[in-house]
């Protein structure tokens, strides 16, 4: 099974999170730092590092094409 993650910053700044399965397209994971466990520094941490790789995963696809 393979996921898309798709991280970004909402139009009011705020983080926001979805991993999606590849195969159905199914949103197996929405989050936002105003939701549960907003406040937790390991989960910012997680967030930052997933956005990065969902830029990563952009621009390789936009290469790619």
């Amino acid at each position: 099974m393979s996921y898309d993650i798709e991280a970004w910053l909402g139009k009011d700044g705020t983080p926001r999170l979805h991993i999606i399965d590849a195969d159905s397209g199914s949103v197996r994971l929405a989050w936002g730092a105003g939701e549960r466990g907003g406040a937790d520094p390991a989960l910012k941490g997680l967030f930052r590092e997933l956005l990065l790789l969902s830029a990563l995963q952009r621009l390789e696809r936009q290469r790619s094409r």
